[in-house]
This record gives structure tokens, sequence and C-alpha cells, in this order.
């Protein structure tokens, strides 16, 4: 399937952001190993403090600009950074510019 046939959604607890889930569980390519999809976060665009008990995270920033939190920390990250999410971290993602934020994220396991 090509990429513009995968539906954009919302997945709960990300606001004025919508993803297109490419490969897992629910994914147009299945797979229960992983979660791999890509996300556009319109400006101010988020998704709420929260962590996953046993998956751990990789984000890359495709295009844009944002705010990532990990537990206590914050940092500014842009077009090409890669961010870690280890299993359980609290995290959030926030777009601080006022153009869409692109994103790959992988997620291993699925949750």
């Amino acid at each position: 399937m090509k990429f513009e046939q995968v539906e954009w959604w919302a997945p709960p607890g990300h606001v004025s952001s919508f993803s297109k889930l490419i490969a897992g569980p629910k994914g147009v390519a299945k797979s229960e190993a992983m979660d791999f999809r890509i996300s556009i976060y319109q400006p101010a665009g988020y998704v709420e403090t929260h962590a996953h008990e046993k998956g751990e995270h990789v984000w890359f920033i495709l295009r844009g600009r944002g705010l990532v939190t990990l537990d206590d920390h914050r940092y500014t990250v842009r077009s090409r950074d890669t961010i870690h999410i280890p299993a359980g971290t609290e995290h959030s993602l926030r777009n601080t510019s006022g153009k869409p934020l692109y994103l790959m994220t992988i997620l291993v396991p699925p949750e």
C-alpha cells in the first residue's frame, strides 16, 4: 500500500496531532514486534505527558521544531534530531513553531 493511501488518525492524548500507522498490530504492515508511524503535529499541537511500561521509543524529527520533555528534563528539538525514550520514562512533545512538525516514531514492543 502506498503512503498516500494510509489514513491519518488522531491517537488518544494527542492534541492537533495525527499519525499514519505504517507497521504494528493495527498497521498496514502487520507486526507484533513494533509500532512504526509517521506523525504530524500542527502548530501548538502536543502529546500529553505519559509513559510506556515496557515500550522503548525512538523519535526522529523529519521537519520542524519542538520541545521534548523526558522525566524532568526539557530539550529543544529540530529537523534531523533523534530522541531515545527508555521504557518507563515520562515523555511529551510540543510543536513550538508556527509550522507543522513531522516525525517518525518507533515503539518496541508495541503497546
